[in-house]
């Protein structure tokens, strides 16, 4: 099945050919645009530019950092020229020279990498990008764009020529399909969400875009509602888009054409780190290198695929966040029973689970039966349902109280209270506990009874 096919869309064409339509039409209105090509025009579609405006394009041949050095000149010229060649031949081959003669000076250079990722198929690992994204986002001032479509290609092109400073353009070879229309918005550093959803948030760029569509579709029919945005631009990346899906749908599945290391998963992990820690998953590459085949026989065997999503969002719907410094003993868990679906976990499954994990849930409706041993542990039985303040109802496995807890007394409560108790040694009878959660604030009240 094509890429896009499950979720409806039409296969359009690939975005390095955008790139190139893209970059000749703008050259009327930009005159300073120059390209810099290292003799793969064709396969980078620069010559489309350089055959409408021969006086502006460049071939210094197979010399990659010959190409970058001529391009950090002729942009100190007041030039906007604009390098391209195949993905790892650019950010590889030419890595020194980008972050002297461009990124640290910071110098108006645009640079195109062509045949990215896996999906180049044939022509084998020597020729596939896999690290470009990384090696780019390291480089102080450099924007980084990753557009899905030809459409959104299109816009990042001009998007590229407006800004002024060093930008990362990364494109692909294969056909992708069409998620936007001609005259979708297009703003670098701002996200697009090109699916609602509530359950789980699949964060995605380049082709795994119109893949994750596929998946959100998959996962429809399961019941998990989930969310797909397209994080377009890397760097500097959309730490409001992050923030809200982890505070609204509570879990995150990233999804690249990349290395494990240093890409949109880093960047998205490390902005969840920081404002809203929740389970994450991550789709990729992983660490190794590619290899010669069909690109849908590689997207498949690397593990790129709608059905390697689908699995990521199940496992991190089943996943429960847990804080250094609230660990689990090792003796404790917790059976989670969804009684209306198996959307999050299956039925009679055995979970570790904290009380610091549920702090970390946007949704929890549930009638639950638990215990609480020492290290602030428990045991029950829950059904997940979205609302913004939900009940649980806490039954006895012993009469003893301890530490909050008095005698046919109800007593307000904090979670903070119960998860900093190291020596909690009983259980309480008949505990209900509130959890609310509006726009991101948290506001948390608990009655204890015997």
């Amino acid at each position: 099945m094509a890429i896009g096919e499950a979720a409806g869309l039409k296969l359009g064409k690939a975005t390095r050919d955008a790139f190139g339509a893209a970059l000749k039409d703008l050259g009327n209105e930009f005159p300073n645009i120059v390209t810099v090509d290292g003799d793969v025009g064709n396969s980078t579609r620069t010559e489309v530019f350089a055959n409408a405006f021969p006086s502006r394009a460049f071939n210094v041949g197979i010399a990659e950092s010959n190409m970058v050095g001529v391009a950090g000149g002729l942009a100190a010229s007041g030039k906007i020229p604009v390098v391209s060649s195949f993905a790892v031949f650019l950010l590889a081959n030419a890595f020194d020279q980008i972050r002297m003669s461009v990124a640290y000076p910071g110098m108006n250079v645009k640079l195109v990498g062509s045949h990215a990722g896996i999906s180049i198929g044939e022509d084998g690992a020597s020729q596939m990008g896999i690290e470009d994204v990384s090696l780019a986002c390291s480089l102080p001032g450099m924007t980084v764009v990753v557009p899905a479509d030809a459409h959104s290609t299109r816009q990042a092109t001009r998007a590229m020529i407006e800004h002024f400073g060093p930008v990362y353009l990364r494109c692909g070879r294969i056909e992708v399909p069409e998620i936007y229309t001609a005259d979708t918005p297009f703003k670098i550093g701002t996200a697009n969400t090109v699916r609602p959803g509530n359950d789980a948030t699949i964060i995605a760029n380049g082709l795994m875009v119109g893949i994750a569509l596929d998946a959100a579709a998959a996962l429809q029919g399961l019941g998990i509602s989930v969310r797909v945005v397209d994080m377009h631009t890397v760097k500097p990346i959309d730490e409001a888009a992050i923030t809200n899906a982890a505070i609204e749908t509570g879990r995150l599945v990233v999804a690249e054409e990349h290395l494990m290391a240093g890409g949109l998963g880093s960047a998205v992990a490390s902005v969840v780190a920081r404002t809203r820690p929740v389970p994450i998953e991550f789709v990729n590459i992983g660490d190794r290198y590619g290899e010669s085949g069909d690109p849908q026989g590689l997207l498949q065997k690397y593990g790129l695929t709608a059905e390697a999503i689908v699995a990521a969002v199940e496992k991190v719907c089943s996943r429960w966040l847990i804080s250094a410094g609230h660990r689990l003993a090792s003796q404790t868990h917790a059976v989670l029973c969804d009684t209306e679906s198996e959307r999050y976990r299956s039925p009679n499954r055995a979970i570790p689970v904290s009380f610091s994990e549920v702090l970390g849930r946007s949704e929890w409706l549930s009638t639950a039966s638990f215990a609480i041993p020492i290290h602030r542990t428990f045991c029950g039985y829950g059904m997940n349902a979205d609302s913004d303040a939900a009940p649980l109802w806490v039954f006895p496995a012993t009469n003893s109280t301890r530490s909050y807890l008095h005698s046919l007394t109800l007593i307000p409560v904090e979670w903070s209270l119960l998860v900093g108790t190291e020596n909690w040694s009983g259980s309480f009878m008949q505990d209900s506990v509130w959890m609310s959660r509006r726009h991101g604030s948290q506001k948390t009240r608990a009655w204890s009874a015997q």
